[in-house]
């Protein structure tokens, strides 16, 4: 499994039904999300710093396995209010 860490620019989803894919450029490198997709979508935003794990496809696209959000909304507006996440 390889790391990639970098700055999400695009963030598109591809398919919903039944199983949600999603479509990342990270600096210039194709990803794709299909494992946790929902929860990726609603973390990552244009300019978010993110640590990705995978492994590349015969397409030369990263298919991420798994995902970090360093500087994600979602936490920053839990721990300002101070509420549990769920």
């Amino acid at each position: 499994m390889e790391t990639i860490r970098g700055t999400a620019a695009k963030v598109k989803m591809l398919k919903l039904n039944p199983h949600p894919l999603l479509y990342c450029q990270i600096d210039s490198v194709n990803c794709l999300v299909a494992r946790d997709a929902l929860n990726f979508l609603a973390e990552v935003t244009p300019g978010s710093t993110v640590i990705l794990g995978g492994d590349w496809n015969k397409r030369h696209q990263f298919i991420v396995k798994r995902f970090c959000v360093l500087d994600s909304q979602v936490y920053q507006y839990h721990l300002k209010n101070k509420t549990a996440l769920h």
